[in-house]
């Protein structure tokens, strides 16, 4: 993933690795961000919504500090391989220097079918996996020794959500799928995954091991 950044970036030095006892760093004020590729991926029984583009902003402090959250807005999202087009709200993420994510609000996912997911706040995933890449850019003439920016790459698995409706609720055969139109079922595997490029335009931010 991070190779693939390199190449579509051009001129970069990136180390990337899982976070563990560290902090980010910045010279703090308002952040900006995009999508690495298509990685922005809601796995919901049983759809797969994947958004081919994000875009993100927030705020840092300057300094060194443990965590920051943004909002990521989505677009170009469709399921069942693009057969299918879907709305997602905005997504508010708070990233932990020590390898965390919640989710901070809720997420409705709105496949063209006349259903809907809903993906409450929460922590504490099954399993979570997220990985800070620091990336030194050298195009922009007022760092001399380079523009620290930051890749977020994110794996979150056993995120719950509640199923509104058929089809979200689940294959069905005739007679339940009538029935199941105005129906609701919780589940507790859904899954995450995105990529996204965070930056300060003119700043640096960095997550320090």
């Amino acid at each position: 993933m991070v190779g693939g950044l390199a190449a579509m970036l051009g001129v970069l030095a990136i180390s990337a690795a899982s976070a563990s006892a560290s902090e980010f760093e910045a010279t703090g004020g308002a952040t900006r961000g995009s999508s690495i590729s298509k990685q922005e991926e809601f796995k919901t029984y049983p759809m797969i919504i994947t958004c081919a583009k994000a875009v993100t902003k927030g705020t840092v402090p300057s300094g060194k500090f443990a965590s920051f959250s943004d909002e990521a807005k989505y677009s170009s999202c469709t399921a069942f391989g693009g057969l299918v087009k879907a709305t997602v709200s905005p997504g508010f993420f708070e990233y932990n220097a020590n390898g965390t994510e919640s989710i901070l609000e809720p997420i409705t996912l709105n496949p063209s079918v006349g259903c809907k997911y809903e993906i409450p706040a929460q922590t504490g995933f099954t399993k979570e996996t997220v990985a800070f890449g620091d990336e030194t850019f050298y195009g922009n003439t007022k760092f001399p020794n380079g523009q620290q920016k930051l890749n977020i790459f994110s794996t979150l698995t056993g995120m719950h959500y509640t199923a509104k409706g058929y089809p979200c609720t689940g294959p069905k055969n005739a007679a339940e799928s009538m029935a199941a139109k105005t129906a609701e079922e919780e589940g507790t595997e859904g899954a995450f995954t995105g990529a996204v490029h965070e930056e300060i335009p003119q700043g640096n931010l960095t997550w320090v091991k």
